[in-house]
């Protein structure tokens, strides 16, 4: 058995954050302004990002930072700069949030639907550099300064500070964001509460982000949930 780390579901999480930020900047700047429903249901899933985002980023400053930074000093100086980044990104989700349910509830809509393309695509593009540089320059400090058993010790905690209800969101998005192979492994390795939590949420979760992002959102698969 490797000692080495297993960060597969670390990466797949950043991806997910990628691709889902890509996604939702996309449907938003495609939404019409007189469809009610479909903004309630962009404000709805601006609101699950954005917690899944701000719960992400508090673990790995209060968790993975400091466990990180006790074992490599030189990374200080990285976790600074990718702190104040976080902060940006709170910011930046904080009045995407606001505009798109001010869309959502009909209130100076114009100027609010403005705000929330601009805002998620600017927050497209800051989660695109911030996770490369948490790709290439930190993840594998992890890979190279600890143990496989001490690594997933680090990550059960974090499964136990996110707590049930964020993952209520979380799962199905990450779930049908992803490649469908690397959604396949995850539910297939990942822990038991992964699998029960997609089993629960898939169907309604699927109804109201294939109409929030005007595209075919899977329930049924990976087959491996079924």
């Amino acid at each position: 058995m490797s000692d080495i780390p297993d960060l597969s579901n670390y990466y797949l999480i950043h991806e997910a954050m990628r691709s889902g930020s890509a996604r939702l900047a996309a449907a938003i700047a495609d939404l019409d302004p007189a469809d009610r429903h479909r903004a309630r249901l962009l404000a709805w899933m601006c609101k699950g990002v954005a917690a899944e985002l701000h719960a992400h980023h508090t673990i790995e400053d209060d968790l993975f930072f400091p466990a990180l930074a006790e074992r490599v000093p030189s990374f200080l100086d990285i976790e600074a700069a990718l702190a104040e980044q976080h902060v940006r990104l709170d910011v930046v989700t904080g009045v995407l949030r606001a505009a798109i349910d001010d869309v959502s509830r009909g209130r100076a809509v114009d100027t609010n639907l403005e705000i929330a393309r601009d805002r998620s695509a600017e927050l497209a593009e800051l989660l695109f550099d911030h996770l490369g540089t948490e790709d290439d320059d930190v993840l594998p400090l992890f890979a190279r300064h600890f143990s496989a058993e001490e690594y997933h010790e680090l990550d059960r905690q974090a499964i136990e500070r996110t707590g049930i209800r964020k993952m209520l969101f979380t799962v199905p998005w990450a779930v049908t964001t992803v490649d469908p192979a690397d959604a396949q492994r995850l539910l297939a390795e990942g822990p038991g509460v992964i699998r029960a939590i997609w089993r629960l949420t898939r169907r309604s979760y699927a109804e109201r982000a294939s109409i929030a992002l005007d595209r075919f959102v899977p329930a049924l698969v990976p087959a491996v949930a079924r």
